[in-house]
């Protein structure tokens, strides 16, 4: 947080160790969930390597994570970054990277609505969904730019937001 702790930064929260079963207390899941409570928009990294687990599955746990621990967080705004794509361009080339984006972006969706609970209405969408590399320094300006336009847009919405009046 930027300027003393006083508010006006954006607050940072790493949850390097968020595992299916945090919410229950799972590793060290309750302490790093406890640190969503002041940050305002959650930026969800996944893993486009990973062949146990795709991205619409890492998506969907996590955001489950969420709802199971405070369902408020999911209302929070978020971002997705998919990582690794390096790996996608050094296979593939460039011409790949788009289509590649579409359909992961896709599975997201996906996964959003069939992780909805019933009566919740429409799952929220990210903000937005970025490919990076974090090992070459790919996409990250469009990452920053990202998360600035994120936590604008919520800054502006809640200051059309009144505060609830104050018992006298």
């Amino acid at each position: 947080e930027g300027g003393g702790g006083g508010g006006g930064g954006a607050l940072l929260a790493d949850l390097p160790g968020l595992v299916e079963g945090a919410h229950a207390g799972r590793g060290l899941g309750r302490q790093f969930l406890q640190q969503l409570r002041r940050v305002k928009v959650v930026l969800f990294v996944l893993d486009t390597t990973c062949a146990e687990v795709d991205v619409g599955e890492q998506y969907a746990i996590l955001r489950r994570e969420l709802q199971l621990y405070n369902p408020d967080y999911l209302a929070r705004p978020h971002l997705v970054a998919l990582n690794k794509l390096d790996t996608l361009l050094q296979a593939e080339g460039p011409a790949a990277l788009a289509p590649e984006t579409r359909r992961l972006t896709a599975l997201l969706a996906a996964a959003a609505r069939a992780s909805a609970a019933p009566g919740d209405g429409p799952p929220t969408s990210p903000f937005a969904v970025l490919p990076i590399s974090g090992m070459k320094g790919k996409g990250l300006r469009a990452l920053q730019e990202a998360i600035a336009a994120a936590l604008a847009d919520h800054d502006a919405g809640a200051e059309g937001e009144s505060d609830p009046p104050h018992p006298q």
